[in-house]
């Protein structure tokens, strides 16, 4: 039999030995907006954003929009579009320049406006795992 006056501590378990900590991770934000020649956006038209998780991903998300943009540009600009989107060397430059931090940028110009299509790399928050801290 134990005396009283001793004091025991219940075992630790596992769970109590997990915290969630914040940990940065890379994205990629992807939007297409038009905007005038000059720089303005065009205030009825909405640009359209996407977060993707890798270059690719970024990548094969402006291509779609490219894609479904092109047969509305002028002859011009669809044919600048169909040529960057042809660009199997260019494609992989654009890859591999987001996974060295930098960001795309096509400026396709069409009767007064410019469809701008962009992605860049942004590091943003995200929560995992890890020891506790004892």
């Amino acid at each position: 039999m134990m005396p009283l006056t001793e004091h025991h501590e219940p075992p630790p378990t596992e769970l109590a030995a997990v915290r969630r900590a914040p940990v940065a991770r890379r994205r990629y934000f992807c939007q297409y907006e038009p905007a005038l020649v000059g720089g303005e956006p065009v205030a009825q038209a909405l640009p359209l954003r996407h977060f993707a998780e890798s270059p690719g991903q970024a990548l094969r998300w402006l291509r779609r929009a490219v894609r479904r943009l092109a047969p509305s540009l002028d002859e011009h600009a669809g044919r600048l579009a169909g040529e960057w989107l042809d660009d199997v060397a260019g494609y992989h430059a654009a890859v591999f320049g987001l996974i060295q931090g930098e960001a795309l940028l096509l400026a396709l110009p069409a009767d007064g406006l410019c469809l701008q299509i962009e992605a860049s790399p942004v590091i943003t928050p995200s929560t995992v795992a890890a020891p506790a801290v004892s």
